[in-house]
């Protein structure tokens, strides 16, 4: 839980000195850039950075977290160990996901990720369907890996996509700003968690009960009359797809009570 404060407070923790092995004929240039890309400027903490930290630990102890919330918190920790994008990453990233945004539960399960995970993560209505394709994407690519199909190829085929502003060269660039985002999300997912499990008394039983929990709970697009909008589009998305799914929306949205 202690090495977990540091990744809360966005300070690299190097649990395991990295390993990087290249075919003789790698081009040292290359090598210069790509430690530059991941160089930290600042390896020491600072006495007040590093109260920051134990005041973090503190909280994650008081919050219970580790006995209510054992799989959460064991595989963010895993996500920071792994310093490639492998098969691995993907299911600790998706136990992660998943444990916050579906609670094992199956049903609809990739259209509840998508709501839940995109209402929480934002308020903003455009953001909320970038996020929403987002999630949509990597959904794919984990069930693809689930079931031992070559998802790499996907995978890379959205990273060459995921920024028509850089260049094909900058691949590696690309993939460290992807897992960033996923960490990023990590980690507000964990922190929503701990704070309301310090502060909420009812959070274990509200949290459990609703299987559209974060879609639900954004006032913002209630108030603003997005939630509605995005159950508009959703509708006419399925009725589009109709064939492809067996369900109709109708008998979906009944029982999301949408």
């Amino acid at each position: 839980m202690f090495v977990c404060s540091f990744y809360l407070n966005n300070y690299r923790f190097l649990w395991k000195t990295p390993k990087l092995e290249l075919p003789w004929y790698f081009p040292p240039k290359k090598l210069i850039e790509i430690a530059r890309t991941y160089s930290e400027s600042n390896q020491l903490l600072s006495k007040e950075k590093f109260s920051d930290v134990t005041n973090m630990y503190t909280k994650i102890c008081a919050s219970n977290i580790e006995k209510e919330e054992e799989i959460l918190l064991d595989s963010f920790f895993r996500t920071y160990q792994h310093e490639d994008i492998n098969t691995y990453f993907i299911f600790d990233i998706f136990t992660f996901f998943e444990s916050i945004f579906t609670r094992g539960i199956t049903e609809y399960i990739r259209l509840r990720f998508r709501l839940n995970g995109a209402s929480f993560l934002t308020s903003e209505i455009s953001a909320f369907w970038n996020i929403y394709n987002f999630f949509g994407t990597i959904y794919d690519i984990r069930s693809l890996a689930v079931h031992g199909a070559k998802w790499y190829k996907k995978f890379e085929e959205f990273i060459k996509n995921s920024n028509s502003e850089m260049d094909d060269h900058d691949f590696t660039i690309k993939v460290k700003n992807f897992r960033d985002r996923i960490l990023k999300y990590m980690n507000k997912g964990i922190l929503f968690i701990i704070e309301q499990r310090l502060t909420n008394p009812s959070f274990s039983k509200e949290f459990g009960s609703d299987v559209l929990y974060f879609f639900n709970k954004n006032k913002t697009f209630e108030q603003t009359g997005d939630k509605e909008t995005i159950i508009k589009i959703l509708k006419e998305r399925y009725e589009r797809l109709k064939i492809k799914y067996k369900d109709k929306w109708e008998e979906i949205a009944d029982k999301l009570k949408l």
